[in-house]
């Protein structure tokens, strides 16, 4: 049974390649995981988290803080974010932000978030007229999945980049524009939910 997963697996990784070759002159970024890469918080496989840095990532990390045309762009693993199982898989991830939270930054620089799992948002936060479902974001999950990050978290992450210009996540497999308005700030920023590229869509 592993040895027929494995062969599915390649296969499967070199379609990826077939539909998003490489071409020169155009920087590739496929840092982030999602849960249908590694599971999920506590249901992380620690094999398929070692063949996704070993596959994916150029440093064996699957976060990454990127400055690029006069922007940081940090490049956050959420399913690793929620493990509380294994210390050290939450670890580099938590480590990224405690290291940009105490790095000095020009304001002038925009920043921007990418996650794989949307931040929260109230229950009646509207998505924008190109939502596809009839109804927005809700809170909820399930097994090897999470609609959005639960508020701690995301009060975390928020206060430790603040300011952030905006933010982009996948994971709900449908559009979404959201405004956050961060409690005891004025500032907001908009998070923009895309569709998903996967390979079943392709």
């Amino acid at each position: 049974m592993e040895i027929t997963g494995l062969f599915r697996w390649g296969r499967e990784y070199a379609r990826f390649w077939r539909v998003f070759p490489p071409y020169d002159g155009i920087r590739q970024i496929t840092v982030i995981p999602g849960n249908h890469d590694i599971g999920l918080g506590n249901g992380i496989n620690l094999d398929h988290l070692d063949r996704f840095k070993q596959h994916f990532t150029n440093d064996t990390g699957t976060s990454a803080f990127i400055s690029h045309c006069s922007h940081q762009l940090i490049l956050l693993d959420t399913p690793s974010l929620l493990n509380t199982r294994t210390q050290e898989v939450p670890d580099a991830p938590f480590a990224l932000l405690d290291t940009l939270a105490t790095s000095p930054r020009l304001p002038s620089v925009p920043r921007l978030l990418f996650t794989h799992i949307p931040l929260w948002r109230a229950p009646d936060t509207d998505c924008g007229p190109r939502r596809e479902a009839k109804s927005g974001l809700r809170e909820g999950g399930g097994y090897q999945y999470q609609n959005m990050l639960d508020l701690p978290l995301t009060t975390r992450i928020l206060d430790l980049l603040w300011p952030i210009q905006g933010a982009f996540s996948g994971d709900d497999h449908d559009y979404c524009e959201a405004v956050h308005t961060v409690e005891g700030r004025r500032e907001s920023f908009v998070e923009y939910t895309v569709k998903s590229f996967s390979w079943a869509m392709v």
